[in-house]
């Protein structure tokens, strides 16, 4: 089996740009590794994953890290019948990394995308299919022409270099009548030109794979492009691309993680893909995670920064103590995947109080409060669930409560 890989794409929310910050691979022992890319360090607004939090590490795993897992649609669910026949593969597909390409690993809680690193076919051609993107946004008439697409019928690519969000966006069209039936992804834009710019433009051949007329707009019309591949070609080969480690690692000593991964969700084909709440909860009250949070269900950290993950693996160790303790007096707690957001922990009481919980923990002495910049996102998270915003202050030996409004120590 050869080496797969994916590539992870962020964009940011200020300018649409998108970057590869992210690189997955499978090995040949079936080994999965996560290393950054350049790409991550592209804006400052990008956010380190979930506990994936020394950008100069590589992350190991035998099983496919959450952050990818979860999105994917489950072969247990109902529509995964339906699923498979929108993407064009068997039901028995048993390799996640090509489903996650077909698909781009979309959901409607972030903003990223997982693509696929295009390699020679066995004739030594480029060769990819993909989804028409854009769709959401064109006019009904242009879907009704979409849905009246035949398999194998000849689609044209066009550059739209006055496109404000994108100056190398490709759109693609049909030929008689012309009509715009959507956007080649961006990240195999600069990929197409190229393709465009070094062999004669009629040898770059893109076509109707499939068009799913039940399916959401993002899956509804798969496109096969292939072209000659050109001498010295190199897809992906821009600074972004490349990891900011040194990779691929020797073996080393393994490192155990802790795991507490409950209510995994997975993307729906319904819906435009949207996802589920991740919180293992039955309240209503409880806000929906961001999908940017993950956790190593098995395998190691390889890398520089260890004190960092090893004061990781105990801060997270203290909110499931906090956590026991509120179940130990009735409550329903969920435990925010990766510590992210402004709360560690929701609990929902019998008495129908809500308590949005900070953890601030210390391994001897008293543990630093938070600063106001956390009480304010933690007092505005809870003000939108109508929870009380509560700190929560643990040491080896005792655990208090404390109101992030009035400072008053609180009983569960």
């Amino acid at each position: 089996m050869e080496v797969k890989r994916l590539y992870l794409a962020w964009q940011d929310p200020e300018n649409r740009s998108w970057y590869p910050v992210g690189m997955l691979t499978l090995d040949e022992k079936g080994t999965y590794r996560f290393v950054y890319t350049k790409g991550a360090r592209s804006s400052e607004d990008f956010a380190l994953l979930g506990r994936m939090t020394d950008p100069y590490s590589v992350y190991e795993s035998k099983d496919l890290f959450p952050l990818f897992n979860n999105r994917l649609l489950s072969n247990s669910r109902p529509e995964y019948k339906k699923y498979s026949k929108w993407l064009n593969v068997s039901e028995d597909e048993d390799n996640p990394l090509d489903i996650l390409a077909m698909t781009e690993g979309i959901r409607a809680t972030d903003t990223l995308e997982v693509f696929k690193c295009p390699t020679p076919n066995s004739r030594e051609e480029y060769e990819v299919d993909f989804f028409s993107h854009g769709l959401r946004h064109v006019a009904k008439r242009v879907i009704e022409r979409v849905n009246h697409l035949r398999k194998g019928e000849r689609l044209f690519l066009a550059y739209d270099m006055q496109n404000k969000y994108d100056s190398m966006a490709m759109a693609l069209r049909t030929d008689d009548p012309v009509e715009f039936v959507g956007y080649c992804p961006r990240y195999l834009s600069s990929d197409f030109r190229q393709l465009l710019e070094e062999n004669e433009p009629m040898d770059v051949q893109v076509a109707v794979e499939r068009v799913n007329e039940d399916a959401p707009l993002n899956l509804r019309l798969l496109c096969k492009l292939i072209a000659p591949w050109p001498t010295g070609f190199q897809p992906c080969s821009d600074d972004n691309f490349k990891p900011l480690v040194k990779y691929p690692l020797e073996p080393l000593p393994k490192i155990e993680t802790a795991v507490a991964f409950t209510g995994a969700s997975h993307s729906s084909p319904q819906g435009d893909l949207r996802s589920k709440d991740r919180y293992d909860i039955r309240s209503s009250n409880f806000e929906k995670s961001s999908g940017m949070v993950d956790y190593l269900s098995t395998g190691r950290v390889t890398g520089s920064n260890r004190k960092l993950m090893k004061n990781s693996r105990y801060g997270a160790k203290q909110e499931h103590r906090v956590a026991r303790q509120l179940r130990g007096h009735g409550a329903k707690v969920a435990v925010s995947p990766g510590s992210r957001g402004a709360a560690n922990l929701k609990a929902s009481f019998p008495s129908g109080r809500f308590w949005n919980v900070q953890v601030r923990s210390s391994r001897s002495g008293t543990p630093v409060s938070p600063s106001p910049r956390e009480l304010g996102r933690l007092k505005i998270s809870a003000s939108r669930s109508g929870a009380t915003p509560v700190v929560a202050e643990v040491t080896p030996k005792s655990i208090s409560y404390k109101s992030a409004r009035s400072g008053k120590t609180l009983k569960p």
